[in-house]
């Protein structure tokens, strides 16, 4: 309803790194303030927003370097009112931004325009335009990016499109242009280039040839046989290749042997085992993560299957939410690889404690002090190097460190089945999986084989998830004790039994051992 001195709070119960705001209005407030914090309790900073050519949409006034947020906050000061104040403020949409259009603002320049700048396919505002000169076949827009970026994922708008473009980039203004796409067709309006279409550069160029539209001349609208061809892009997108950091591994002490899960390391949003000359890493299941907006739980199983010689064959198999996330794989490695004793630790938030290096992301390759082993061929330039010689893709240019939460870590000693997996992702957990985690007994049947809870029950770890520590036995119908040695029938039991009526008279049943006792 028509009101003033309303407030909307948008509270995302998390710290996420954001680069843009966006509020969508139905009906637009005449005065309203944008605040953001961190923490319920404050402080809160005002920012500034803008509306573009969208009615109704408000976005930064400023998109710049990424900052801090949980909390967004609206204030209405003076609301929307129609004629007859019924309709008041209200709001179709409200969105934070975790990836940033690196184009926006930047620098853009073309080798030909007519009187409408490339600066206007990059100030966010799709009823500018860039035009070419009049009467051309060919035409070239570059966007100088401001520094080298990881550039995962284009989208440009044609006004009046072409038949051919070439995307090509280079790292600094001197370097030479490498072609990433080349593609034929009639492209008109919107395209769009995949995430997996990906290079690190600070330069890029659209390179269009061939032109689809006619216009007439202005100075002579409309007369025949002067209509010529022009080339037209009302807007240029440009993000970035995020990720690449380690969550969680194993590795060697120096950090120069590891396997670690790893995010958007091989691909935007994509999952993978990240390991040292790629020996042990694979890409993961299917569709990337690409919002990471909510709890997953992970686990990694490894089970040595075969040996030969100086190698063993591993068979991994990876559960996302108690779920197989791809199929079992089975990768060959030295059979000493994380496998020594004292040698082998975890590692958390990196790929490996070994990417530590003040200058690891360094460009080109050969500038960075990396080990050979963690990082692109050196000698190349670019990636994928054409000679084939790269020990591991992205490992230079993409961050190890990972921008995110861990909740908990567990490190069980055995392989765990797929319907233990399950159990705990569910909380159900059917057992604990470490031989030596309750305490060992033996049976009747076998008196001289010492085994957890006798072989009478089930190992199972505290619900409260304590780490490292001991399981406690629950033992079957008719055990008892700490390691489920003694059943009902064992003296001084007077026999099995559920409740008292079960027992002798003068006796009672205990219902921890299920046994009928003396009174």
């Amino acid at each position: 309803h028509a009101t003033d001195f309303a407030e909307v709070l948008l509270d995302l119960h998390a710290i996420y790194n954001a680069v843009d705001v966006g509020i969508y209005y139905g009906f637009a407030p005449q005065v309203f303030v944008v605040y953001m914090a961190t923490d319920p309790a404050g402080p809160w900073e005002e920012i500034a927003v803008t509306s573009g050519d969208i009615p109704g949409f408000f976005n930064l006034e400023v998109v710049g370097p990424s900052f801090p947020i949980r909390l967004l906050k609206i204030e209405i000061i003076k609301g929307y009112r129609d004629t007859e104040e019924i309709f008041g403020t209200s709001i179709r949409d409200l969105a934070v931004y975790l990836f940033r259009n690196w184009a926006r603002n930047t620098n853009a320049s073309a080798d030909s325009m007519w009187d409408y700048s490339p600066l206007q396919i990059v100030d966010g505002d799709r009823s500018t335009r860039w035009v070419s000169r009049y009467d051309t076949s060919h035409g070239k827009l570059v966007v100088d990016l401001g520094k080298p970026i990881n550039v995962a994922g284009m989208s440009w708008e044609f006004e009046w499109g072409c038949r051919f473009y070439r995307l090509l980039y280079k790292i600094n203004a001197t370097g030479e242009w490498t072609e990433a796409l080349y593609d034929n067709g009639d492209f008109t309006g919107l395209v769009e280039i995949p995430t997996t279409v990906h290079f690190k550069a600070r330069f890029v160029m659209l390179e269009m040839k061939e032109p689809l539209v006619k216009i007439f001349h202005p100075d002579t609208p409309g007369l025949p046989k002067t209509d010529k061809y022009v080339f037209s892009v009302l807007d240029l997108k440009i993000f970035e290749h995020t990720g690449g950091g380690g969550v969680v591994g194993l590795q060697s002490l120096d950090g120069l042997q590891y396997t670690t899960l790893a995010y958007g390391l091989r691909e935007p949003g994509q999952w993978v085992l990240a390991s040292e000359n790629e020996i042990f890493t694979r890409d993961l299941g299917e569709p990337p993560d690409f919002a990471l907006d909510e709890w997953i739980h992970f686990a990694v199983t490894f089970e040595t299957v075969d040996s030969q010689g100086t190698n063993r064959l591993t068979a991994v198999n990876v559960y996302r939410n108690g779920i197989p996330y791809g199929p079992e794989m089975r990768m060959p490695q030295p059979i000493d690889r994380l496998s020594m004793p004292n040698q082998t630790r975890l590692v958390f938030g990196v790929r490996s404690s070994a990417h530590d290096v003040a200058n690891a992301s360094a460009w080109p390759p050969g500038e960075s002090t990396l080990d050979p082993s963690l990082k692109e061929n050196p000698a190349a330039e670019q990636w994928p190097d054409p000679e084939g010689n790269d020990p591991v893709k992205h490992g230079a240019s993409h961050s190890p460190y990972f921008d995110g939460w861990l909740d908990r870590v567990t490190l069980i000693k055995n392989a765990l089945s797929p319907e233990e997996v399950r159990g705990v992702y569910l909380d159900l957990e059917l057992g604990c999986h470490c031989y030596d985690a309750c305490p060992l007994g033996s049976n009747r049947h076998h008196p001289d084989v010492q085994v957890p809870c006798s072989g009478q029950g089930v190992c199972r770890r505290y619900p409260d998830g304590r780490p490292f520590a001991p399981g406690y036995c629950q033992c079957l119908p008719g055990f008892s004790g700490s390691n489920c040695q003694r059943h009902c029938t064992h003296p001084p039991s007077l026999g099995c039994c559920e409740v008292d009526d079960d027992c002798p008279r003068g006796s009672r049943c205990d219902q921890n051992r299920k046994a009928c006792l003396t009174r």
